[in-house]
């Protein structure tokens, strides 16, 4: 009888692991087959064993190499959870303190600004709570649009930025995610180690755990596996190059090597950082009104740790990365018993959160996915125009054959990045950036007067302005 009981229950755990997987290479394949991604791999990992499952290509080329666990994909802000361990390190090893001041492990030239003479720590830092802006700007004639907008900039340019910069408040108080606060965590973990920081990363945290395609510049052989991105107006595009920017955004590496870090921040994998891991998992601040709207789901504020987002209403611990042509997502539940990783090489970071958050918590809806038709051009072109909200902002939409391309646009100078959106029917179109539904309205003269934009179940109208 109790074998017959054991025997019954393994047959029922088979076949739910075996609906798993089936469910997750569907998800997968109806993103390539409906135009979402153009290649994408996810990556399961338990307690006992490791699964990949991928659909699409390198790139759109018909003869290019299936995507698979060593193809390369740049992580974009995934590398900030490897800087923030860098610095945890140091934290558990004694070297540092975590709320240290940071100005000390600046180099010089860089004078980071105080708020009512409240200096900046290291843990600010590392919680995006330092007060540093979203965004550096850019040289002139360089902007977010720009191929490579970050290959230029120096700790030179921190420096003169830092030194007219107002902390908008007290360090510490208040979150706002900041590349910069991340590259700055980079320099001061340069300082600590006395070492440079890519020789560290790879000394420390890459060698150790194996993770042998792991890399800030990608060595002249292992070039051929790195995937081709592709832009929200579907064009393809580079990796981006980073100077002194890159422990926010500069890492490149593989499905496979990237098991190897979840593993070990599972504690899964047996390795001497995980007390610097356990650190960088604790929650610090809460991120309250930036914490996803887009996703439903989420019910209470994010929690930031060091690096990390932390779910508290899921129980997870996450992080993502995003820029022109690539997504990534990187998390694993609390207790342990499971992560997940997804990487493509399509810029679409809603849709890419979800796969995974969806996969770690099934209470997480998986976003609809819509399918493009044919319309005539004639029925297209006439939506083209401007449709205004109020207070000057609102969204140029301009004609493209089949489907639309469109700007976002405001009262700010920095451009908006442009997307296409696809008609579902007559006058209605989705995009495969946001889960958005643009949905015209056609007066009685047959012109179109409004637009109704749906995003996250939320209903905005616009009204034609042009």
């Amino acid at each position: 009888m109790r074998i017959s009981t054991l025997l019954v229950f393994s047959t029922v755990l088979f076949t739910q692991a075996n609906a798993q997987a089936e469910n997750i290479q569907k998800i997968l394949d109806q993103r390539v087959q409906k135009n979402y991604n153009v290649g994408i791999i996810v990556a399961i990992v338990t307690p006992d064993h490791t699964d990949y499952y991928q659909a699409g290509k390198l790139n759109s080329n018909p003869n290019a190499a299936p995507i698979n666990s060593d193809t390369l994909f740049p992580l974009a802000s995934i590398t900030k959870v490897f800087t923030t361990l860098a610095f945890a390190n140091q934290v558990t090893q004694g070297r540092v303190a975590l709320n240290a001041p940071a100005q000390p492990y600046m180099p010089k030239p860089i004078i980071l600004p105080k708020w009512h003479g409240h200096a900046i720590r290291l843990v600010d830092l590392a919680t995006y709570t330092a007060g540093m802006p979203a965004a550096l700007p850019f040289r002139a004639g360089v902007t977010a649009l720009t191929d490579n907008p970050y290959s230029t900039v120096t700790t030179a340019d921190f420096a003169q930025f830092l030194g007219h910069y107002q902390l908008p408040y007290r360090p510490g108080s208040q979150y706002l995610y900041s590349n910069l606060s991340i590259a700055l965590l980079g320099l001061a973990v340069e300082t600590i180690t006395a070492e440079p920081f890519q020789n560290y990363m790879a000394e420390t945290i890459f060698q150790p755990l194996n993770m042998h395609s792991t890399f800030f510049q990608i060595p002249m052989e292992k070039s051929s596996q790195l995937v081709t991105g592709y832009s929200p107006i579907d064009q393809p595009v580079a990796s981006w190059q980073f100077k002194s920017m890159a422990p926010a955004g500069g890492l490149y590496s593989s499905a496979r090597d990237l098991v190897q870090f979840l593993k070990a921040n599972m504690g899964i994998l047996p390795s001497s950082l995980y007390p610097a891991m356990k650190l960088c998992h604790l929650p610090v601040h809460s991120q309250g009104q930036q914490s996803l709207a887009q996703m439903s789901d989420i019910s209470k504020p994010l929690m930031s740790g060091l690096g990390w987002n932390i779910d508290q209403t899921n129980q997870l611990i996450w992080k993502n990365g995003n820029y022109s042509g690539f997504s990534s997502f990187l998390g694993f539940r609390k207790d342990r018993s499971l992560g997940v990783i997804v990487l493509t090489n399509t810029s679409n970071i809603t849709y890419t959160d979800n796969i995974g958050l969806h996969i770690l918590a099934p209470a997480i809806s998986l976003l609809p996915l819509y399918q493009q038709i044919r319309l005539d051009q004639s029925t297209i072109k006439k939506y083209a125009g401007n449709y205004c909200f109020k207070h000057h902002e609102g969204y140029n939409f301009k004609w493209q054959a089949d489907h639309l391309q469109v700007v976002h646009f405001t009262q700010e100078k920095e451009p908006h990045q442009p997307f296409n959106i696809y008609p579902m029917n007559s006058h209605q179109f989705f995009g495969r950036v946001d889960n958005a539904i643009f949905d015209f309205e056609i007066n009685v003269h047959n012109k179109p007067s409004r637009m109704k934009l749906t995003e996250s179940g939320h209903t905005q109208v616009a009204t034609r302005c042009d």
